[in-house]
């Protein structure tokens, strides 16, 4: 997409900037009568897949392990950690079940009814060229704003984010594996803070199971950042596949 980068920036004036080259395209390709094997090709690498599903509910399993891993070092009060760095790890993955759980709930939504979805779509679009009456107008036009309304979970030309992942999760996570490998966790001495010592040095002097227990726990949040980033690029396809379907509506409207 060239315009819209964040889940909460769809909106009906970008949308309109959004489909241009999109309509642009279709125009170039369509053929009427639409094909339902061409309109399932077309809209399906936009919905998902079983092992999107298997890989959120494994982040989600991940998660509680990470957070036990870290309170366990949290209760041990050992010198060689940072307290408060501990927490603030603990915090930062403390904002990840809520959100995720509830995009695997809005994904396996999708999952369940992409066949149904399909289906919709095909009855929509090969009727929009048929429909003269205002009588018929009205109800097309209901039901395409009963299928945005379910896909987008808004009954405005808006994705409802939320409750789901965002770019705030995407960055947090990200943030985290990145910290963790520069030594979050570890307490670093004054004289290694005021001459800048990287971690690789610092790392000398930590005892091997402790970096691997570290290493242990920044490996349980790279899989759940594989969780967070799915369900992230589950919610962005989403509004991709609506911006689609939009072109296509304004494309067979004309």
């Amino acid at each position: 997409m060239i315009y819209i980068h964040k889940l909460d920036q769809l909106s009906p004036k970008l949308a309109d900037i959004e489909v241009v080259p999109i309509i642009r395209e279709i125009k170039l390709k369509i053929k009427i009568p639409l094909a339902k094997e061409e309109i399932t090709h077309t809209f399906t690498p936009y919905l998902v897949q079983e092992q999107d599903l298997s890989t959120l509910e494994h982040s989600l399993e991940v998660v509680t392990l990470a957070l036990q891993e870290l309170k366990k070092l949290y209760d041990e009060k050992n010198p060689l950690y940072e307290q408060v760095n501990i927490a603030r790890a603990m915090k930062m993955i403390q904002e990840i079940p809520g959100p995720l759980q509830q995009n695997l709930l809005y994904a396996k939504f999708l999952s369940q009814n992409k066949n149904l979805v399909l289906d919709e779509i095909f009855t929509i679009l090969t009727s929009l060229p048929h429909c003269t009456t205002f009588e018929e107008k009205t109800a097309l036009n209901h039901k395409i704003s009963v299928l945005l309304t379910s896909l987008l979970r808004s009954d405005g030309f808006r994705f409802n984010c939320t409750d789901l992942v965002t770019e705030v999760h995407t960055s947090r996570i990200q943030d985290l594996s990145t910290m963790l490998a520069d030594g979050l966790l570890f307490h670093i001495k004054i004289d290694e803070e005021l001459n800048k010592v990287g971690f690789e040095t610092i790392q000398l002097r930590i005892p091997k199971d402790r970096l691997l227990i570290s290493e242990r726990i920044r490996s349980q949040i790279l899989e759940i950042k594989k969780g967070v980033d799915k369900a992230y690029k589950t919610n962005m396809l989403t509004i991709q596949f609506v911006l689609l379907l939009y072109s296509y509506i304004k494309v067979l409207k004309q």
